[in-house]
């Protein structure tokens, strides 16, 4: 009979234990009101400190800490603490609570403890946690860091065999850290409020910071699973909400500048939006407009690069739609100029565009009309004064001169124009009209003074039946 209730107070007591972790029944309620530094034995077994637990030098001369088994600390106003220092006596504690204060991290790892069960640090500026730092806590099972100041795990913390639940809501976390230990199978199942943890990073904002981290991991699997992308790298830097807000949208951006590239990659996962490809080869932009993995990519960076035109984007969906689009340092000598006009005049999307550091060419109508563009839409061409035009004067040996096309003067490029090619075949052929105009004129005046004076008919009139 007596060992059946033995047993139930045994079960309850195991219960309450439970009960005090879930449901944090102790507490600090009211803790700025007492006296720091002072500690209060509950009972036989729970003592509950406040302040500076570090200064307490003659409580335990009253107390067997030998029998304590929950540790309550409130408001601890030291930005570090010593564990080692801190527990020492303590062999029997199964409940360690801090709440409050002024904590930020623990110099050093916990003592080798055998009874410690349930670690609950809550409301301080906790903000780093080594990963050995319970690794001494051989029976650790709960463990509660709730409400603090950690903003990144990049390593899982070494637990116990015998861990079953961790909980870590209310964290400011940055999710552009490496935090994918969060998704492993081992590790996710004993985060127990997984599902509630939210990023608070300007990139990722509110959202959730399990889904967060498996968009991430999916753009690393995809590039590294690319051949072509394998050298590139590939990041999300941002995550929206669908037209109808019942899903999030990842945003990717993949950079593959100073790789050696003398194409475009033939594939970019979906949601790129920003391609990086500064300093290679590239040549040719055809796949702006026939590769459907480049339709909305807004922002294109091909700087440094050896593109010599942009005709083939001509009327394309993608001129029309362009955010950013880098083209300073190549090779490009003209450009379609009207369509260019035309594609930035209904392109509302249109933030920056770079064509300085190109060699253009110095001709009279392209550089006058580059000049009208370039002024036109001088708040979106970014690099208007590296813009710049060359021309090889033959008569002073061929010399190359650069003309900046903001300051070009009309007469000076026209008349190098001029002196390059006096008479076209078109001016030609309009003094020759000129001419015979001019011979209809006198003609006519000639027959009209001899019909009047003397009534003789033009010749060519006595001929007419």
């Amino acid at each position: 009979m007596f060992s059946k209730y033995y047993f139930v107070i045994v079960w309850f007591s195991i219960s309450l234990q439970s009960y005090y972790v879930e449901n944090k029944v102790i507490s600090c309620e009211d803790w700025e009101n007492e006296v720091g530094g002072s500690c209060k034995s509950q009972n036989s077994t729970f003592i509950k400190c406040f302040g500076d637990f570090n200064t307490q030098v003659k409580w335990h001369r009253r107390i067997e800490l030998e029998n304590v088994e929950i540790l309550l600390i409130c408001g601890y106003p030291r930005r570090k603490m010593n564990p080692s220092t801190l527990l020492t006596g303590f062999n029997r504690i199964n409940l360690l609570q801090i709440e409050y204060g002024n904590l930020t991290e623990f110099q050093g790892n916990f003592p080798r403890m055998n009874n410690l069960e349930t670690v609950n640090i809550t409301w301080t500026n906790l903000s780093e946690l080594k990963p050995s730092v319970f690794s001494n806590v051989v029976n650790l099972k709960y463990l509660d860091l709730r409400y603090n100041s950690l903003n990144l795990f990049e390593r899982p913390l070494e637990l116990s065999k015998t861990f079953q639940k961790m909980h870590l809501t209310g964290n400011p976390w940055n999710c552009t850290y490496n935090l994918s230990w969060l998704v492993n199978e081992r590790d996710e199942s004993n985060v127990a409020d997984k599902d509630e943890l939210l990023c608070t990073d300007s990139a990722y904002s509110g959202r959730h910071l399990i889904t967060v981290i498996f968009y991430l991991q999916k753009i690393k699997y995809e590039c590294e699973g690319h051949e072509e992308l394998r050298n590139c790298s590939c990041t999300m830097h941002y995550i929206h909400k669908s037209d109808d807000g019942k899903s999030l949208i990842p945003i990717y951006s993949v950079n593959c500048s100073y790789r050696h590239f003398h194409n475009f990659p033939s594939y970019l996962p979906s949601n790129t939006t920003i391609f990086y490809a500064s300093g290679n080869q590239i040549s040719d932009v055809r796949t702006l407009r026939n590769n459907e993995h480049y339709t909305n990519v807004v922002d294109i960076y091909l700087d440094n690069n050896n593109v010599t035109s942009i005709d083939v984007l001509e009327a394309g969906y993608w001129l029309r739609h362009f955010r950013v689009f880098n083209l300073n340092g190549n090779q490009l000598t003209k450009l379609p100029v009207y369509a260019l006009d035309n594609a930035l005049e209904n392109n509302n999307n249109a933030i920056s565009l770079y064509l300085g550091n190109n060699p253009w060419i110095c001709e009279c109508k392209f550089t006058m009309r580059l000049r009208e563009i370039v002024m036109k839409y001088s708040k979106i061409i970014m690099d208007s004064n590296d813009v710049s035009c060359n021309y090889v004067d033959e008569n002073e040996g061929n010399q190359t001169r650069k003309f900046k096309v903001l300051q070009i003067d009309r007469g000076d490029v026209c008349t190098i124009h001029v002196v390059e090619s006096r008479f076209q075949s078109l001016d030609i052929l309009n003094i020759i009209l000129s001419i015979l105009i001019l011979f209809v004129f006198v003609k006519l005046a000639y027959d009209y003074y001899h019909y009047k004076n003397y009534g003789r008919l033009p010749w060519i009139v006595t001929k007419l039946p």
